[in-house]
Order: C-alpha cells, then structure tokens, then sequence
C-alpha cells in the first residue's frame, strides 16, 4: 500500500457518508481503514453509545435568563428563547458539560438554567 493509503481512503469513507450521513457503519470502516480491530471498534462505538453521542447531532448547552426558560416552558420544550442578544453555547462530547463550561455559560447576565439540546449536523457537501 502506498504511504498515505489509509488516510486517503478514510477521506474517501468520510465523502461517501455525505449522501447518507455519517453512522455506525462508516465509522466501524473507518477504524478498520485505520487498522483498528473488530474488539477495538465494537469497544469504540460503545462507548459512543454510553456518552450519549448521536450520530450526525451536536449536543449543545445554552444559558437561559428567567424569561428565557418560561418561553422554552411555553413552548413545550421544542423551541429555543426568542433572541434578544447573541448566544453563547457550549457543544460537548458527552451528556454533560465540564464544570467549568457550564460555569462560564451561567455568568452570563441573569442566568438561571442552562439548558441541554441536540441540532442536526448537515452533511458537507464539497
């Protein structure tokens, strides 16, 4: 194999996932591409799985101010505040923030909560 090999079909892996989204399988024959073993990969996908990770979703935190999170109450939990400023998010790797993440998002004006949402990720397509 040519040096380079594995990294240029793991790009190849990675540009045909943009048609279907990136998912258990392409990320299975990306470990393999790399020379990751089947106990390897099965041991990596589920400690995706425990952490929470969904596969083509960011998981992101927002501090809501007290008006903010009755506006998320009133909408049944399915819409973000109506903006009144910029936001600051957090995106994590896991179901929970690191402590000193979810401190920096509280010290914003008037915070009181800090809310946990998933996003789709679109897919690139260049």
């Amino acid at each position: 194999m040519c040096p380079g090999g594995d990294t240029l079909n793991a790009r190849r892996t990675s540009k045909a996932s943009r048609k279907s989204g990136w998912n258990e399988n392409f990320e299975r024959l990306e470990g393999m591409l790399f020379g990751y073993e089947d106990w390897q990969n099965d041991w990596w996908i589920e400690n995706l799985r425990k952490r929470g990770l969904t596969w083509g979703a960011a998981l992101l935190y927002l501090a809501v101010t007290e008006s903010g999170l009755a506006g998320l109450e009133d909408a049944g939990y399915r819409a973000l505040p109506r903006l009144t400023s910029s936001l600051k998010l957090l995106c994590s790797t896991g179901e929970e923030p690191d402590d000193e993440g979810a401190r920096r998002l509280m010290a914003a004006a008037d915070a009181v909560a800090v809310v946990r949402f998933r996003v789709k990720i679109p897919s690139w397509t260049s």
